[in-house]
């Protein structure tokens, strides 16, 4: 039996992995020499989450969770505590990144480092990439928004394994008492709160639909608070305009008030002749007038055949004849429109723009379900229009910037 002699190869670290053993050895070293102080720690953090009304009302997010507003603190009072706790080690990286497929997404993680009590946390995160509407694939854009939106909240998930809640809690209750305020400054605070939605795209009516409220004087602390708390999501990228104010299931008595269609017919087209004559068929009720002819009863919202009349004869046509009905136009006269579809023509018009531009800007927007079968002012329906014109200035600043981009 012969004797082996293993060779051990020893492996030098690199000059990068030298550099930053160095870094955290040095880091550790003086954490233990200066440790932190928790009451000065807490008194820094109220102070800087205190600081004014606009960095208090950062300092916490409200996102809907399973049909209610699920609160918490934000990034904004993770970098505090980052920045007062002291002795840590955080940041984020992204993983992977999958632009392609049916479920394009990064994975990112989030890693805190107390030096001084040598606990680290790592978190990850999946975020889906959402591509801007009208694309067919996702783009950088897409990609670094999913980036920075999953990053932070990584890190403040990671950033709040480590801090304590007994430190973070006081701090976010006081932060949020000085967002909401108390019942002297409710008012004007609601109305701040109403035009930043505004200027967001969301209409009034919109905002008492989702707090359930009848009127603006409604809205008391409580519903500041949720309201508060979204837009601080919608910012941070944790939800979108959609999610966060979406229709209720309930039936809306303004929807249920319009005309209801029947479901398209498969026999032969209903033949209406001169009522006069004995024998001639009835319609159940009477047609829906619109631009450039008659809707038939039997119409289907969204379906091009029946919508616009196709292969049937015009309901009323003048003389009891059988002639087809004109087509549908995108730019009806103002008698074919009812006073909401008039108002938002003649309001697009004094803003310099036309249909094309207002249509557009509804999609992009993701607000207006159906806007993308709208052909024209008369397709608008009435709420839709009372909403638009609700929030000018958000639809106004929309307008403005696709007229810019397109010069």
């Amino acid at each position: 039996m012969s004797d082996t002699v293993q060779e051990i190869e020893i492996v030098q670290p690199s000059a990068l992995e030298a550099i930053q053993r160095a870094e955290v050895d040095i880091q550790i070293a003086t954490a233990k020499r200066y440790p932190r102080q928790l009451s000065t720690v807490k008194k820094e953090m109220l102070s800087f989450a205190t600081l004014d009304q606009e960095t208090a009302e950062s300092c916490f997010y409200s996102v809907p969770r399973g049909g209610k507003n699920v609160q918490g603190p934000s990034i904004r009072l993770a970098e505090i505590a980052i920045s007062c706790y002291g002795n840590l080690r955080a940041g984020s990286r992204v993983i992977s990144t999958v632009s392609t497929g049916d479920s394009p997404h990064v994975v990112l993680q989030s890693v805190c480092h107390d030096l001084e009590k040598n606990v680290a946390v790592t978190i990850e995160k999946r975020r889906r990439i959402t591509k801007k509407r009208g694309k067919t694939a996702v783009d950088e854009d897409d990609i670094n928004l999913a980036v920075n939106a999953g990053s932070a909240i990584a890190l403040r998930d990671a950033v709040f394994k480590i801090v304590p809640l007994a430190l973070v809690k006081p701090v976010y209750e006081q932060a949020r008492a000085v967002a909401i305020g108390d019942a002297k400054t409710l008012a004007q605070r609601r109305s701040k709160a109403l035009e930043t939605f505004a200027k967001m795209g969301v209409a009034e009516a919109r905002i008492l639909e989702m707090l359930e409220k009848k009127s603006v004087e409604d809205i008391g602390l409580a519903e500041l608070e949720t309201l508060t708390g979204l837009r601080n999501a919608i910012k941070d990228g944790e939800t979108t305009i959609d999610d966060a104010f979406a229709a209720k299931s309930k039936a809306d008595p303004e929807v249920s008030a319009k005309p209801t269609f029947r479901a398209p017919m498969k026999a032969a087209p209903l033949k209406i002749v001169d009522d006069q004559v004995p024998g001639a068929e009835v319609p159940p009720s009477q047609p829906i007038t619109r631009q450039g002819g008659v809707i038939p009863n039997d119409a289907t919202p969204g379906n091009p055949e029946t919508a616009s009349g196709a292969n049937r004869e015009p309901a009323d046509s003048p003389g009891g004849g059988s002639e087809a009905a004109p087509a549908a136009s995108p730019d009806p006269g103002p008698d074919a429109l009812n006073a909401e579809q008039a108002k938002l023509a003649e309001w697009v018009k004094n803003q310099g723009h036309d249909w094309d531009v207002l249509q557009t800007a509804a999609i992009n927007t993701n607000m207006f379900r159906g806007a993308d079968r709208w052909t024209g002012f008369a397709d608008v329906p009435a709420r839709e229009c009372l909403r638009i014109l609700n929030s000018q200035v958000g639809m106004r600043r929309a307008m403005d910037a696709l007229a810019a981009a397109h010069k």
